[in-house]
């Protein structure tokens, strides 16, 4: 398998100042703790969705929605986003599954978040 599509994977951090009534988010690359860090990146085999599950994946609009391969990482979950090498980015649909509960590689299902 061939992990060669260069990528970023985030979790968003929530912060809340003592006494302030909204908190901020921000999202930061797995492996930083800061999003002012340099980029983190991961490399994954990147398969976009084709034939009948391009089709059947919405009834009403056909979307892409591509499924990576990653090393195995605990700290990515549903909640975590996915950049794209063209800085495209994607949510994680369902919870990361790791491959033949083996902890070396990870397949996540993604869906491209709207500009909107």
């Amino acid at each position: 398998m061939k992990l060669n599509t260069r990528i970023r994977i985030q979790y968003q951090k929530v912060t809340k100042e003592k006494g302030a009534l909204a908190s901020s988010k921000e999202w930061i690359d797995i492996g930083n703790n800061l999003a002012s860090d340099l980029p983190k990146y991961k490399y994954c085999s990147w398969t976009n969705s084709h034939g009948s599950d391009y089709l059947i994946s919405d009834s009403k609009m056909a979307k892409n929605k591509p499924k990576i391969i990653v090393k195995y990482d605990p700290r990515i979950t549903s909640t975590c986003r996915v950049i794209d090498f063209k800085n495209e980015i994607y949510q994680i649909v369902g919870e990361p599954d790791n491959i033949k509960n083996s902890n070396q590689f990870m397949e996540i299902r993604l869906e491209r978040v709207s500009d909107g």
